[in-house]
């Protein structure tokens, strides 16, 4: 059997082939390959590839698959570059190493597979914006494809391996949130009984003179509603940068623990294949592994305040400052005006 040195990739769109919309490969120079390349010999090759070879961007080299019954004349349409590594068995087959990837219009794979049919294709790979969406797009796209011939597959793989340190973010936040709320009702409540305790006689000369209790609850709680605007216009201008500082840090230590797991438990793979690939061992031939980096890993937040969290603060505010009102008042409150002026 004879292998070629290169790997012909037919896409319909390079610029939604998983190695490029994931940001493994990046277009540096010219054009990406569209639908208007149908039929044309355009290719797009690695950055490698072309300073080898001294190939830039308008340049024709000739590929000839491995049989060498069909020869094509292809034009350099754009150069990438790829972040992928080959090691083991893949880095000494020249076919196998990422930087050897060719990207063409599938017609011209087709034609040097020896394919004639224009309408053949090894996979049709549909990227949707949302991962909501997969359950009615599966239930859709099952209507018209025979199952029984084709299969049909979904993977959000890479969208949870992405989404996992912000979620892991988001609850620790959440958390934090109950806490602090928790927290502010139990200290606020103590302050707010401080400052009533120091306005004892305030309070006794007031309901002598006939106001009621609620107007005096009322009163202070106005007092601290007026408190807590001013906390709330500081919290929403200050709000992007410490939650940007903050978010970021959490965000960084979640991934570094996320890469931690992840290379524990490729450890304990690699040993286990190892000891299965020993004597009388199964085993399977872990060089062929190219050790692709698949995915970009979420390393930056970008938090800003919306309208929406601010009213959601100020609502939690105000629950807050109300229970520590009537905590904190209860004890004097109850009793009449004489007792308190006394005490």
């Amino acid at each position: 059997m004879q292998t070629g040195d290169f790997t012909i990739t037919g896409v319909s769109s390079s610029a939604n082939y998983s190695s490029f919309s994931d940001g493994t490969a990046t277009l540096e120079d010219g054009e990406a390959l569209t639908a208007d390349d149908a039929g044309t010999n355009n290719v797009l090759i690695e950055k490698t590839l072309a300073e080898s070879n001294d190939l830039s961007v308008g340049d024709t080299f000739k590929l000839t698959d491995s049989d060498g019954e069909n020869k094509v004349t292809v034009t350099v349409k754009g150069i990438y570059s790829t972040t992928e590594s080959a090691s083991g068995i893949a880095a000494q087959v020249s076919m196998l190493n990422p930087v050897n990837t060719i990207y063409s219009y599938y017609t011209l794979a087709n034609t040097l597979s020896g394919n004639t049919d224009e309408d053949t294709v090894d996979s049709a790979i549909y990227t949707l914006s949302e991962p909501s969406k997969v359950t009615a797009f599966t239930k859709a796209a099952e209507k018209v494809i025979d199952t029984d011939t084709y299969d049909l597959t979904t993977d959000d793989q890479l969208y949870q391996s992405m989404i996992t340190p912000l979620e892991n973010v988001s609850s620790f936040a959440k958390n934090i949130v109950i806490l602090v709320a928790v927290a502010g009702i139990i200290i606020l409540t103590l302050i707010v009984m401080l400052m009533i305790r120091e306005r004892r006689y305030e309070i006794g000369v007031l309901l002598s003179m006939g106001e009621s209790r609620a107007k005096m609850i009322f009163q202070f709680f106005t007092e601290m509603f007026v408190t807590m605007l001013i906390a709330l216009v500081i919290a929403t201008f200050t709000g992007n940068i410490v939650g940007n500082v903050v978010g970021n840090q959490l965000l960084s230590q979640e991934t570094t623990t996320s890469q931690t797991d992840t290379q524990t438990q490729q450890g304990a793979n690699n040993q286990q294949g190892n000891q299965n690939g020993g004597p009388g061992g199964g085993g399977q031939m872990g060089g062929f592994n190219t050790a692709v980096q698949g995915s970009t890993e979420i390393d930056d937040l970008n938090i800003t305040v919306q309208p929406k969290e601010v009213a959601i603060l100020a609502g939690l505010g105000l629950v807050i400052s109300f229970f520590s009102i009537l905590l904190s008042s209860f004890g004097i409150l109850r009793l009449n005006p004489k007792k308190i002026l006394i005490g």
